[in-house]
């Protein structure tokens, strides 16, 4: 009866008849339940100072308001919890070889501290040519070459987890193209855009910094940062809260000409069942692979269920398209199941 109970579809709004039974008896008997919360960081711990971080020049061809230079906006909105509301991280390129330029930066605590291997979910807004790019992990540059005036250098944002005593403990920047397993951009069913950051050691404070390369002189830049949070409790028939992908083999011919890669993404974990994302690799993906990957707020119970729909063309499944599709499911970076689709 277990079994049943977690075969709830993640994508629908519902359970069969007969598991709506065996929930109630199981409501009536056993005295275990399931909740699932999110934990948000709520204290400002620091921002970086008001000011410039270089004041040479400052004063000078009539900049002395530089001294002033509000860093980070509205910081306490960031701790709310609210999407409607964002503290905004600024930037600068500096007057002339660097000079007055100046990064911002906001840091988020938590109440307590957070153990490691657990993932932080940060909300941001950026540039959307930027996002997009980066939410194809690996394929993050050849995707900004595709956007053709993307470039993930010149206005870049830096995101890192801290410990409580300050120290580090992993960060990364988007001109890396957050390719890695602990560090990843997603995107929700809204169309929203989080930093997954998993940290291999406990930690309680995330920050996000904003930097303007020296390259774009005169030039002022943002990110808006909404609120930090992570999870608490299991719900076994939770929904994938967000979702990314990832290609192997893919060139940026195959990018340019076959529309490879993932489209619509958000649209295989929003409430609409008739709603879809489409895989692809384009029309010179021989050898390659692309992946659309699915994250859960917490793990899954041994023995869960998790329920997958898809669709492919007739003459494909005919070609026996099937045995070239994988499921592939994770604890963390571990590797905890795998079956064709064939097989399933």
């Amino acid at each position: 009866m277990m079994k049943t109970f977690t075969q709830c579809s993640r994508k629908g709004n519902y359970c069969a008849a007969f598991a709506l039974a065996i929930i109630i008896l199981l409501t009536l008997f056993q005295t275990k339940s399931y909740a699932q919360t999110k934990v948000f960081a709520n204290t400002v711990s620091s921002v970086s100072p008001n000011g410039m971080s270089s004041l040479l020049g400052c004063g000078t061809l009539g900049l002395s308001p530089c001294f002033n230079t509000l860093t980070v906006e509205n910081a306490a909105e960031a701790t709310n919890s609210n999407d409607a509301t964002f503290a905004t991280v600024k930037s600068f390129g500096g007057i002339a070889l660097g000079l007055s330029g100046y990064t911002g930066q906001i840091d988020l605590k938590f109440a307590d501290v957070v153990p490691a291997n657990t993932t932080t979910y940060i909300r941001i807004d950026f540039d959307g040519d930027v996002l997009n790019a980066l939410l194809g992990g690996n394929l993050g540059g050849l995707l900004a070459n595709v956007a053709g005036n993307v470039v993930l250098g010149n206005h870049s944002f830096e995101v890192g987890a801290k410990n409580s005593a300050g120290t580090t403990v992993l960060s990364g920047s988007s001109t890396a193209a957050f390719s890695t397993p602990n560090l990843r951009l997603v995107k929700d069913a809204n169309g929203y855009f989080y930093v997954a950051i998993t940290p291999t050691q406990a930690y309680d404070r995330v920050y996000v910094k904003d930097v303007t390369s020296a390259l774009l002189l005169g030039t002022t830049n943002s990110t808006r940062v909404y609120y930090a949070f992570h999870a608490s409790g299991t719900d076994p028939c939770a929904q994938a809260f967000a979702t990314g992908y990832e290609g192997t083999g893919i060139t940026l011919d195959a990018l340019q000409l076959g529309n490879a890669g993932v489209t619509n993404s958000q649209n295989a974990i929003d409430a609409n069942p008739n709603n879809f994302s489409t895989l692809s690799l384009g029309i010179l993906g021989v050898g390659a692979s692309v992946s659309q990957n699915f994250y859960f707020l917490n793990p899954s119970n041994p023995g869960d269920d998790f329920n997958l729909r898809f669709s492919s063309s007739s003459a494909l499944l005919t070609a026996g398209v099937l045995n070239n599709i994988t499921v592939t499911a994770y604890n963390g970076n571990t590797q905890v199941y795998t079956a064709s689709a064939a097989s399933l």
